[in-house]
């Protein structure tokens, strides 16, 4: 009878604890540092479920297709890219120049892959892989903030090699 209680009180134990561990996993759905639990202002035209979700948890959607080559970690890229906090608020508007695209933010990493010239595309970064809690000084965006950028891609080139 006392095993058979321990054994029982091991298994509320061990349910407790995998349903702590598995609510950890994977984002969690009503935290605002992800993507799936933002509101986005209608001028932004972001449609979660029409978008292409990365593991990272990057989103992307081309709105205007490339041709050629695509965009890896090492390609040097220069480009048109606007970004946007979720309310709609536009904190930057620049042209892009990286010697690789692994040099810019994770997030703009990972939704620049694959991307061809000419091509526009719509990301939606999580805020770790954004600013995070620490944005640019000055920049308006918030701290823990998801982000939205536009990039068009107008030439890249892969390093010599």
């Amino acid at each position: 009878m006392i095993r058979e209680a321990a054994r029982a009180s091991a298994r509320w134990v061990l349910t407790g604890l995998l349903a702590l561990v598995v609510s950890g996993c994977g984002g969690n759905p009503v935290d605002p540092t992800f993507p799936e639990s933002t509101a986005y202002a209608g001028s932004l035209g972001i449609d979660l479920t029409q978008m292409i979700r990365k593991t990272s948890g990057v989103y992307y959607q081309t709105r205007t297709a490339g041709t050629g080559a695509g965009v890896d970690s090492t390609t040097r890229v220069s480009g048109d890219l606007k970004g946007w906090t979720p309310d709609g608020v536009q904190f930057t508007s620049l042209r892009l120049t990286a010697q690789a695209v692994s040099g810019l933010l994770p997030g703009l990493e990972d939704g620049m892959i694959g991307m061809q010239k000419g091509e526009i595309r719509v990301m939606v970064l999580p805020s770790h892989l954004g600013y995070g809690a620490r944005p640019p000084e000055g920049s308006g965006v918030p701290p823990n903030s998801v982000l939205v950028f536009e990039m068009k891609l107008n030439e890249l080139s892969l390093p010599p090699g």
